[in-house]
């Protein structure tokens, strides 16, 4: 998607033949692979300035601010999330394939995805962008619409947290779950359960029973005629 039409207020002007060819599609996909080869932290107008080779100056003719880029940021990541989602499908089945969709999302853009979740404006125009096709979904399943909405809050909640408890080798085939330390003997209980389960757990049969505990959950409370407050 071009984020061409977002230009921001003015500022300075870059001398002649510096930036010329720059263009705010070039600014945020150049800022977005620093942010995901380095993260959030990396990513500056001054560090951004000297990977496109203009005046950092160049950049704020532009965009007007780091959180400004950081929202075009997330619209341009969100605007391509998978949501290509058979309506005929049964309801759970929809649910399962966004949350696969947005699972992909963070392992391809971890650091931003997991940043918005302390940015209130950027969670909301996130969400916005994709929550759609879940809401359809759950609302198909029989929920209320406020089970409706507590059910997608949780599931994101969920995802988020999932995310950031993958190690580094995420991207590869077959990742497994982060690794407690060894120093649990104080915490019987835990340290049965952890070497219990630990080796058999990956990180698809992990998002598998979280989504299922999470809708059945949800139906339990329905049928129970237990809304949220």
């Amino acid at each position: 998607m071009s984020v061409e039409k977002k230009v921001s207020s003015r500022r300075g002007r870059p001398r002649r033949g510096e930036g010329s060819e720059l263009t705010l599609d070039k600014i945020v996909a150049t800022a977005l692979r620093i942010t995901d080869e380095q993260g959030l932290a990396a990513l500056n107008m001054r560090r951004l300035g000297a990977e496109l080779k203009v005046d950092p100056m160049a950049v704020y003719h532009h965009v007007a601010s780091k959180e400004a880029l950081l929202h075009l940021l997330v619209d341009n990541v969100f605007s391509r999330m998978d949501l290509n989602i058979e309506a005929s499908a049964p309801w759970r089945t929809r649910v399962e394939s966004w949350a696969q969709a947005y699972r992909e999302l963070i392992r391809s853009h971890s650091a931003l995805v997991l940043q918005i979740t302390s940015d209130a404006a950027a969670s909301r125009a996130a969400m916005l962008s994709v929550s759609e096709p879940l809401y359809v979904a759950l609302s198909d399943g029989g929920l209320s619409d406020t089970l409706v909405a507590a059910t997608a809050d949780t599931l994101v909640d969920f995802l988020n947290g999932h995310g950031l408890g993958l190690t580094g080798s995420a991207q590869s085939s077959g990742p497994r779950l982060v690794e407690f330390p060894n120093n649990v003997s104080r915490t019987p209980v835990l340290k049965r359960v952890i070497e219990t389960t630990l080796p058999h757990r990956s990180v698809d049969a992990s998002l598998s029973i979280g989504l299922e505990m999470i809708l059945e959950g949800a139906l339990a409370l329905q049928q129970a005629g237990r809304q949220p407050r």
